[in-house]
């Protein structure tokens, strides 16, 4: 009996140590980073990009597009309504292009979430199909974006 109870002590100290080791912490704030993202995503799908992320950047935001197979931008900005700005300029230059599927793959690395996307859709110019690989590091702070960085 006295076995069984000092097995069951040991288990439960183990559950208790795993369940707050910084291991255990770094690893829920990674799914958290991942679900704030995604959540972003899908709602950038549904509505819009500034409607997506207004709530969710820091004020200091910094956002950074560099050349990229989807467009020659290349620009930094720094501030919450720059980048918005910046996003909305992006969207109004896509408007006219047809529509376009992506899918996404989401990993994460401490407060930065990598997203991997995959895009198809027909050249407007040659009415032929394509296929774009694009990505953005997107790093969290206290559970808000403070940076993204496009490619």
């Amino acid at each position: 009996m006295i076995r069984i109870c000092v097995l069951a002590c040991i288990v439960v100290s183990a559950c208790v140590l795993a369940c707050t080791s910084p291991t255990f912490a770094l690893a829920s704030d990674e799914e958290a980073n991942i679900a704030i993202v995604k959540q972003c995503f899908a709602d950038a799908g549904v509505k819009d990009w500034r409607t997506a992320l207004e709530n969710v950047v820091t004020d200091d935001i910094v956002l950074q597009w560099l050349k990229t197979e989807i467009g020659e931008v290349e620009e930094t900005v720094t501030g919450k309504e720059a980048a918005l700005t910046s996003i909305d300029n992006l969207e109004k230059a896509l408007a006219d292009l047809p529509e376009a599927k992506n899918q996404y793959e989401f990993f994460a690395d401490g407060d930065t979430v990598i997203v991997l996307a995959e895009q198809t859709g027909t050249d407007v110019m040659t009415g032929k199909p394509f296929l774009r690989h694009w990505a953005c590091f997107v790093t969290l702070t206290e559970g808000k974006i403070s940076s993204i960085r496009v490619f």
